[in-house]
C-alpha cells in the first residue's frame, strides 16, 4: 500500500517537507510525492533544482532532481494548473502554498474534483478566514481536511487535539488557535509528517481488512485493527 502525495507551493515548508519525504528509508514503499505543484515552474530560483521534459498540455512540466536525495524516482515538478486539476491518484494533498485569492482557489477547485482523499493545510491564514468554506467543500464533495499543523510551534492546548473538519467547528473562531507559537518550517514539517504516516496507517489498515473480507467473505467491521508498527 503505497500513499501519493502532492504537495501545493515550494516554499521553506515545502521544500523541507519534500526533503524529509525523499529521506525516508520506506520512500516508495510506503508513500511516494506524486506531483509538486509551484505557481511559476520556470522562476530562476527551481533551475539548480530540476530538469526540464516536455509535456503535451504546456510543454512546462519539469522533474525533481532527485539524484542527490538517494532515490531513482522522478517528481513532476509543474506549475500547469490543468494537468494537476485532471490528474488523479493522489491520496494525500499538502497545502504549503502561501495565502492569496490563487492559492485559496486552487484549493477548492481541488476538493470538488474529487480526486483526492485526504487535505492538509499548513497555511493559517487560509484556515482562519476559509475553514467553514473549506470544511463545507469536504463534507459535500467527499474526503477528509485537517489542521494540524497551524499549531506547531512551542506545546499549547491545541497540541494533542487533532484538528479537523469533524471538531474544528468547537474552536475555529477562537482567536488563540491563530497565534505563533515560535514555529518554523521543521516544526511544521514535523506534524504534518506525522500526520501523513498517521493517514498512511490508516489507509493500510482500511486495505488490509478489505483484502481480509473478499478472501472469507465474512461481513464488515470485524477486523479494524493495524499495528502501530507500521508508522515506523
Amino acid at each position: 500500500m503505497t500513499t501519493s502525495i502532492c504537495v501545493l507551493g515550494y516554499g521553506a515548508v515545502g521544500q523541507a517537507l519534500v526533503k524529509k519525504l525523499k529521506s525516508y528509508e520506506g520512500y516508495n514503499n510506503k508513500f511516494r510525492l506524486h506531483c509538486i505543484h509551484v505557481t511559476n515552474a520556470s522562476a530562476d530560483k527551481y533551475e539548480n533544482l530540476t530538469t526540464i521534459v516536455q509535456h503535451e498540455v504546456s510543454g512546462n512540466l519539469r522533474v525533481l532532481a532527485d539524484g542527490t536525495e538517494g532515490t531513482e524516482s522522478q517528481t513532476p515538478f509543474s506549475n500547469d494548473l490543468k494537468w494537476l486539476l485532471e490528474s488523479q491518484g493522489h491520496n494525500i494533498v499538502v497545502d504549503c502554498m502561501s495565502f492569496n485569492n490563487q492559492s485559496t482557489n486552487l484549493i477548492f477547485d481541488l476538493i470538488k474534483k474529487k480526486n483526492s482523499f485526504h487535505y492538509m493545510l499548513a497555511c493559517k491564514d487560509r484556515v482562519k478566514n476559509h475553514w467553514k468554506e473549506l470544511i463545507e467543500l469536504v463534507k459535500t464533495n467527499g474526503g477528509r481536511i485537517s489542521f494540524n499543523s497551524i499549531v506547531a510551534g512551542d506545546e499549547s492546548e491545541w497540541s494533542n487535539i487533532y484538528l479537523d473538519q469533524d471538531n474544528y467547528h468547537l474552536y475555529g473562531d477562537n482567536p488563540d488557535l491563530y497565534l505563533s507559537r515560535n514555529s518554523n518550517p521543521e516544526k511544521v514539517v514535523e506534524v504534518i509528517y506525522r500526520d501523513i504516516m498517521i493517514q498512511h496507517a490508516q489507509e493500510l489498515g482500511q486495505a488490509r481488512k478489505e483484502e481480509e473480507l473478499r478472501g472469507s467473505g465474512e461481513p464488515c467491521g470485524l477486523n479494524d485493527t493495524f499495528s502501530w508498527k507500521d508508522l515506523d
